[in-house]
């Protein structure tokens, strides 16, 4: 009872900040949680998606813009930072993960695509200098982007004008001083390839994906403190947050007017109806990892429980 009546005075104190933002300009989606964040931008030019949620200590200095998108979660004491003139850019898109204590540094543009994990403490640098240049020492400027699906753990540093492939993952520790190409394993002071993405990447069939995303999703919740019942091999009925709903797989859905009450419902492929989706059900699709986005509260628990357990990351369709 203790952990609900904390969860809800944060919940009432990012609100009050939230709102404070809004009527300053600020374009912020639902379901958002800002802790104790400090933000040194001008409001007019700050865009948050749906279900973000952003830490305690967290410091976005002297940017241009931030554009923040549907499901990222960035952890306590990260510092998003600009020293100089501001006119740099940051953005990071659905889905993405920034662990606590990282620095990123925006003397030039940021940009961190989707599905996107970094490390606590890691560092991201777009500019390297300090002796003087009227001396002739040498100074470098240049954007980083961490392209979608790319892993970095703990303690990585990025240097300016890199690039890290799609799905690529980056060693504990690396120091990384040039580009990273797409599904490989690279490791190392410097940062050099190891692996190609097929010497460590296992294939999951259908059934297993299925098994594992329904599985993750009835753990976490709980774990989270959510009740769930286990109804048959593919349907499970969930109470969280004073919300009951159920979620299932399902071979074949040919009639949403047979669905009744809230209700996730993951499938293979796409039904042909698939623009006939009543709003209190939201479609997973899970050959796609994509979704039919309703923002409903239902809709965001199963993405929460999903990305929070590493279970799975889903892209909403594109209308």
């Amino acid at each position: 009872m203790n952990k609900l009546i904390l969860y809800f005075l944060r919940l009432l104190a990012s609100s009050i900040r939230i709102f404070f933002l809004r009527i300053r300009g600020a374009q912020i989606g639902k379901r958002v949680l800002i802790g104790r964040a400090t933000f040194r931008t001008n409001p007019k030019n700050i865009v948050v998606g749906d279900g973000v949620v952003i830490g305690d200590g967290v410091v976005f200095d002297k940017l241009k813009s931030i554009e923040i998108k549907d499901y990222v979660k960035i952890h306590d004491k990260v510092h998003v930072e600009n020293g100089t003139d501001g006119d740099a850019t940051f953005s990071i898109s659905n889905n993405s993960w920034i662990g606590g204590e990282t620095i990123l540094n925006c003397e030039r543009n940021v940009t961190i695509e989707t599905n996107v994990g970094i490390g606590c403490r890691s560092q991201l640098w777009t500019h390297g200098y300090f002796p003087s240049t009227a001396d002739g020492y040498p100074s470098k400027f240049g954007s980083v982007t961490i392209k979608k699906g790319a892993w970095l753990p703990p303690s990585c540093i990025i240097l300016p004008d890199v690039v890290i492939g799609e799905y690529s993952i980056i060693g504990t520790g690396s120091v990384v001083t040039k580009n990273i190409p797409d599904r490989v394993f690279a490791t190392g002071i410097p940062c050099l390839v190891k692996a190609e993405e097929n010497a460590y990447r296992k294939t999951v069939t259908p059934r297993e994906k299925i098994k594992l995303v329904l599985e993750g999703c009835a753990k976490n919740i709980q774990q989270k403190g959510g009740s769930i019942k286990q109804l048959d091999e593919n349907t499970w009925q969930c109470s969280f947050l004073f919300k009951r709903f159920e979620f299932s797989f399902q071979e074949k859905f040919e009639d949403w007017n047979k669905q009744k009450g809230d209700s996730c419902i993951f499938v293979w492929a796409p039904p042909k109806m698939l623009n006939q989706i009543p709003k209190n059900v939201s479609l997973f699709i899970l050959s796609s990892n994509s979704y039919t986005k309703q923002a409903t509260l239902h809709e965001w628990i199963i993405i929460r429980a999903l990305l929070d357990s590493c279970t799975l990351r889903l892209m909403p369709i594109q209308a």
